[in-house]
């Protein structure tokens, strides 16, 4: 700081500065290591969320196992009836978040200084790795959708955001999320909180074992959540239910 800088005369000069840091060498070093640049748009997005979280939400984490193989099989049934070209399992799973988040409003929610907040509409965030930035592209009112419809709109904003033309309204406003390291074997990964909600799913890569009834899938789902909002006995419910394919 410019006040620990002695100096003698009416103001102070770059003489001054150099000479302070030809006594102290150590913080000449430091500032020429330095180098500042402005946060991108998507840093700040970041450094906004993390710091929503640090200062508001009481954050916790739970997870379950879960045999993957029936979502896996209902979702190449899925696929071959629609024609889909993807492997629709994780945006199945999300669309199965969101019917819960239909049903049960208290997973839909915040918590404001004026007391609870239950959103009308799902608005299901879902994270999208684009080289090495991170989008959660929010799919708006994703529980007025049916599952085809919701996946058709999944595959569009996935679409716009990898040619990097997403608008705001496809950023902003999640009241649920949910996100997936699966395709990179991260066995165990603890999410944070979008700003403004209560849950975020994390579905991570299965756990490959031998049964004797040959090789068996086991997948993982977790959960960040607001304990202001939520118990572990509320998400635990959630992810159960998340664990088992439509019927």
């Amino acid at each position: 700081s410019p006040k620990d800088i002695p100096f003698k005369g009416a103001r102070l000069t770059a003489k001054h500065v150099e000479k302070f840091l030809t006594v102290n060498p150590s913080l000449n070093l430091r500032i020429s290591e330095e180098i500042r640049e402005e946060l991108s748009p998507v840093e700040k997005g970041m450094l906004q969320t993390v710091t929503w979280q640090k200062q508001q939400a009481v954050p916790s984490y739970l997870e379950i196992m879960f045999d993957q193989a029936p979502w896996e099989h209902y979702a190449k049934e899925i696929a071959n009836k629609h024609k889909l070209l993807m492997d629709p399992m994780l945006g199945i799973m999300a669309y199965r978040l969101v019917e819960l988040a239909r049903e049960h409003r208290f997973v839909n929610a915040t918590i404001s200084e004026q007391g609870k907040i239950l959103y009308r509409s799902v608005h299901l965030g879902f994270t999208v790795q684009v080289k090495e930035r991170l989008y959660l592209v929010v799919i708006r009112k994703a529980d007025e959708l049916d599952q085809i419809a919701f996946l058709e709109k999944l595959g569009e904003i996935q679409r716009r955001a990898f040619s990097k033309h997403l608008n705001k309204e496809e950023t902003t406003g999640a009241t649920v999320c949910f996100t997936s390291m699966a395709k990179w074997g991260v066995s165990r990964h603890i999410p944070i909180l979008a700003p403004k909600t209560a849950l975020i799913v994390a579905h991570s890569s299965p756990k490959i074992q031998l049964a004797a009834s040959g090789i068996e899938k086991i997948g993982i789902l977790g959960a960040t959540y607001d304990h202001r909002i939520l118990t572990g006995h509320h998400v635990a419910q959630i992810l159960q239910s998340m664990s088992i394919p439509p019927t």
